[in-house]
């Protein structure tokens, strides 16, 4: 059994994809080590004695976690998307990929350079047109009648 180009494409979006949930909670993570670190405490207070880089490090790294959990969440539709692409729903969820992908690509280039690659597969995906299912649709035609 041979996968149609849409579902390839949105199998490898969805791969590259997984990678941004991952980003995100690293980069949360990092902001809270980093920021909460007493040689950088001591560097950032010799600077600025009246800074809170306590605060700093919380709304950052929490804006990190944050967008891990919403990431996540898109994630795992987006490999719902894939599994479902062929089925009875699959235009709807081919839609899903064409709103997902275009997010990824506005917001994907601000947070990492290839941010933008799975954005730009899930959109393949939507716009390439079936040819599994357009030749099953030639050799099987629906009768009417007349």
């Amino acid at each position: 059994m041979t996968m149609s180009k849409n579902k390839i494409l949105a199998l490898i979006g969805a791969i590259l994809y997984t990678f941004t949930p991952i980003i995100g909670f690293i980069t949360g993570i990092g902001f809270f080590a980093m920021m909460s670190s007493s040689t950088f405490q001591s560097g950032y207070l010799v600077g600025d004695p009246t800074g809170d880089p306590i605060g700093v490090a919380s709304i950052i790294g929490s804006l990190g976690i944050i967008v891990g959990v919403i990431t996540t969440i898109l994630c795992v539709l987006a490999w719902i998307a894939f599994v479902k692409l062929d089925g009875k729903t699959g235009h709807g969820w081919k839609i899903f990929l064409l709103v997902l992908g275009i997010i990824q690509i506005v917001f994907g280039v601000w947070f990492y350079l290839i941010g933008a690659a799975p954005g730009i597969l899930f959109i393949l995906a939507f716009a390439l047109r079936d040819n599994q299912n357009v030749s099953h649709e030639e050799n099987n035609p629906v009768e009417t009648e007349s």
